[in-house]
């Protein structure tokens, strides 16, 4: 009795709970999935229900899960379907707090019949009144800031607050025959005159940029020339203009909807695809299966094939990779078709005797006796004559050559040289040299033959590399004439035997200082000198004593121009100036000889008429006693 009382207080209280919460009004189906009335579609198990909103409802709903309908215009009523805490704009919850009072006419939001919080657009309050029945803007206008800033559809001229109207098949004007956009159905050519929306569009289209480009087409249609129809599935029969995609009827899918859903096919996409088919799949047409069947490897319109390249009861083992197109029996693997080049067996997973390799694509080493080699490592079995090794590609010891047939040098130390050129790969045996240790001497560096030598090491030469090449050689000598493949610093010559000038240049960078052929000084002379070997000595009238080596030429120029001189020679202009000097001189002196007879002449003529005078002075005064002094002046 107590454990029925206290079960059925239980209940009450859980009925107490709930009953707040239960429905009052009228039910929003489409909430009942994805909580999609839920505040950003939050919802999760709550106390009572599976799916209680976390966050609340959105407006126009109710209750824990929000699936009720608050009545006439409540945008909350979280506690009853008909008593609102606010309201849509335009209303006010009113006496009755159900949201049935209107706002004033001017008003977007109020708290009461007279007062407004927010004007609608082309309102506003004047004279601190707070019921927005200031209408500034005129009816056809657009207004920004209490201006006509555009005509309403229909209308045109602003300044004249948008009183006139379009011509008939205009939607927007700037004059009664200069149309903006057109009403559906009509458009203009875009010409001189031609622009009144006068022209039809096809029949087909509703709405047209121009008659062969559609803007909208009329039901079921679609393209730039609406002549394209709308999948079958399309809802309602429209689609997008473009590309025909549309929104689909139940059962199909795809973007123009002319596919069928998971699990369907058909024509009207109406019968259920066959259960053997992976993920429900089939081909809308036929119902095939188009992604396999259920088992990824069974194949075939019933499901009843394997797969190419499987077999077993339930088509999971791999056919032999050697079965030719990879097809083999389902029922014990055997390959159908015969194998693979390469491949032998009834099962073709042997290679031929000389192949090797997954595929058997690889030939086998042809050191390999006949027996092959290893499929999988290539490894001979056993190898032909003289090889070894397990893909037989080394000579035995002893031996080298393409065939390992030939037999190494004797002399090779531990018998072992290359297989390909039968060098001593570890040396030769005591007092050997070469690379075939074919000298008995430690002075031969490649091998001619088994028994003379090719090259030998500097200072040494002939084909037994026993004679010493000249001691003045640079490095070595001609192996078979002994001559000197150079010369050290101070001579030359085919055997250097001959000493470089002492008149050339001295060089520090090492190797002879002049030319092996003929002595010539290979860096130049010493100063004051020139020629081939630096043997003649500089023109003494060269500054500082220079010259060039070659043609004895003064390097810095001559000190004077010496006539019948081929280094520092006079030139033509120089003789001609020195006549020209010389003439010049000759003259002048000419004259200044003149001049001076002339003035002793003169001075003497002078001194003569003075002193005849003097005496004829003195006769005149004197008498006869001058007389005699007349004689001796007569002299003169």
């Amino acid at each position: 009795m107590k454990l029925s009382l206290k079960l059925i207080l239980y209940v009450w209280c859980i009925w107490l709970n709930v009953s707040n919460n239960l429905v009052e009004g009228e039910i929003d189906e489409q909430c009942k999935v994805g909580c999609v009335c839920c505040i950003n579609r939050k919802c999760a198990r709550g106390k009572w229900f599976s799916n209680e909103c976390t966050q609340g409802c959105i407006d126009g709903h109710r209750s824990a899960r929000c699936y009720e309908l608050c009545t006439h215009n409540c945008t909350k009523c979280p506690d009853r379907a008909d008593t609102c805490t606010a309201c849509y704009d335009g209303y006010y919850p009113g006496p009755a707090r159900d949201c049935t009072s209107k706002c004033l006419p001017g008003c977007k939001t109020c708290t009461s019949g007279t007062t407004c919080t927010s004007c609608k657009e082309g309102y506003n309050n004047d004279n601190g009144r707070n019921d927005c029945s200031n209408r500034y803007c005129p009816e056809n206008c657009n207004c920004n800031n209490g201006q006509c800033a555009s005509c309403k559809d229909g209308y045109y001229d602003t300044t004249k607050i948008c009183n006139s109207l379009c011509p008939g098949n205009c939607v927007t004007c700037t004059s009664n025959t200069n149309c903006g956009s057109c009403k559906d159905g009509y458009f203009n050519k875009n010409l001189p005159l031609l622009n009144d929306c006068t022209y039809k569009c096809r029949d087909n289209c509703a709405r047209c940029w121009s008659f062969n480009s559609c803007l909208l087409c009329k039901g079921g249609l679609y393209g730039s020339t609406c002549d394209n129809s709308c999948s079958v599935g399309c809802m309602s029969n429209t689609c997008d203009i473009l590309t025909g995609s549309c929104a689909c009827s139940p059962y199909f899918a795809g973007v123009r909807c002319d596919e069928c859903i998971t699990g369907k096919y058909g024509n009207v996409c109406d019968q259920q695809c066959p259960a053997g088919c992976k993920a429900n799949v089939c081909e809308k047409d036929s119902g095939d299966c188009t992604d396999g069947c259920t088992i990824d490897t069974i194949v075939g319109d019933k499901c009843d094939l394997c797969l190419t390249g499987w077999y077993g009861q339930y088509c999971n083992i791999s056919c032999p990779v050697g079965c030719k197109n990879q097809h083999c029996k389902k029922s014990n693997g055997e390959c159908s078709n015969g194998c693979l080049d390469n491949f032998v067996g009834r099962h073709c997973i042997q290679c031929k005797p000389s192949k090797y390799g997954e595929s058997c694509q690889s030939e086998c080493p042809n050191t390999c006796d006949e027996q092959g080699c290893l499929k999988d490592s290539g490894h001979c079995f056993n190898c032909n004559h003289n090889f070894v090794g397990e893909t037989c590609d080394r000579c035995r010891i002893g031996f080298f050559g393409s065939f390992c047939s030939v037999t190494c040098p004797s002399i090779c130390l531990y018998g072992v040289c290359d297989r390909y050129t039968g060098t001593c790969s570890d040396g030769c045996v005591f007092n050997y040299s070469g690379d075939k240790c074919c000298i008995n001497n430690n002075n031969c560096i490649t091998c001619l033959s088994d028994t003379t030598c090719k090259q030998c090491k500097p200072g040494y030469f002939n084909v037994q590399c026993d004679k010493k090449c000249p001691r003045n050689c640079l490095k070595s000598c001609h192996i078979e004439t002994g001559l000197c493949d150079g010369c050290i610093g101070y001579f030359y010559g085919d055997s250097c035997n001959f000493s470089c000038a002492s008149t050339c240049k001295i060089q520090t960078t090492g190797g002879s200082l002049c030319q092996q052929s003929n002595g010539k000084c290979l860096y130049g002379c010493a100063d004051g000198f020139h020629g081939l070997q630096c043997s003649e000595k500089c023109s003494v009238y060269c500054n500082d004593t220079l010259c060039e080596q070659d043609d004895g030429k003064c390097t810095k120029g001559c000190i004077i121009k010496v006539k019948n001189d081929h280094i520092c020679p006079l030139t033509p202009d120089t003789k001609s100036s020195e006549h020209s000097v010389n003439t010049a001189a000759i003259s002048l002196g000419t004259l200044l000889a003149v001049s001076v007879v002339v003035h002793i002449i003169f001075v003497v003529t002078l001194i003569l008429w003075k002193y005849r005078k003097r005496v004829n002075d003195s006769y005149k005064t004197k008498g006869p006693v001058y007389e005699n002094s007349r004689k001796y002046t007569s002299y003169f």
